[in-house]
């Protein structure tokens, strides 16, 4: 009655036996890899939440390998499949890489700051899996540090972190403390900060909870 079947399965056969990636989507890989009996992972960004998917370990299984990205709505790809639930916008990655298994901890548990100000936080960035996360492997998507500030009403700011240490890998167990330079909104207000890793395509990931971000006072 939905569709279901004849939309993953157009999918399929565009994808063949490469895996197929979705983004903050849970139902779409399930259902991808019911009709199609192959295996699908979704990559959940920090507008979303975390579920299934983060506690497999599919991410672990797919980094360096061959992948089909697939997105719903409007991105830089010219590649645009349409299928019985609307176009579908998609990639061909040689390496695929995304790095939610990181722990991303800010150290702090309240912020305070002026509008428009520059704060730097403390942050624990720490390996919890049993294998190498490596952040300079060959990769389509090499890794970007984002901030994220989430109003009120829900509405999401990133920004690239500029300023940061250069990471290579991280061993299981293994964990590093930095000093992470943070923009501050210009309005004041009531926010959430998150810290994570993201990369062009995928924009900023789930590592770690937000912590509040109090804006108050004069500007900066």
């Amino acid at each position: 009655f939905h569709d279901k079947d004849k939309w993953v399965k157009q999918i399929g056969e565009v994808s063949g036996d490469l895996p197929v990636v979705f983004v903050n989507k849970y139902q779409h890989p399930s259902l991808y890899w019911f009709y199609n009996k192959k295996p699908a992972f979704t990559r959940n960004g920090v507008i979303y939440r975390r579920h299934q998917y983060d506690v497999w370990p599919l991410e672990e299984e797919l980094q360096g390998k061959q992948v089909l990205l697939t997105y719903w709505g409007n991105t830089d790809s010219t590649r645009v499949l349409e299928t019985a639930w609307g176009e579908v916008y998609y990639y061909e990655l040689e390496k695929y890489c995304s790095f939610n298994r990181l722990s991303v901890k800010i150290l702090e548990k309240k912020i305070q700051s002026v509008p428009g100000g520059q704060i730097t936080v403390p942050v624990r960035i720490m390996n919890p899996t049993h294998r190498t996360v490596c952040l300079d492997c060959p990769c389509d998507l090499p890794p970007i540090l984002y901030q994220s500030v989430e109003d009120r009403d829900r509405n999401f700011y990133h920004d690239r972190i500029q300023e940061q240490a250069p990471l290579t890998s991280f061993e299981p167990g293994e964990q590093i403390l930095l000093d992470i330079p943070v923009k501050v909104p210009e309005k004041p207000g009531d926010y959430l900060l998150t810290i994570s890793f993201g990369s062009d395509i995928l924009g900023p990931g789930i590592n770690g909870p937000p912590v509040k971000l109090l804006v108050a006072g004069p500007p900066s």
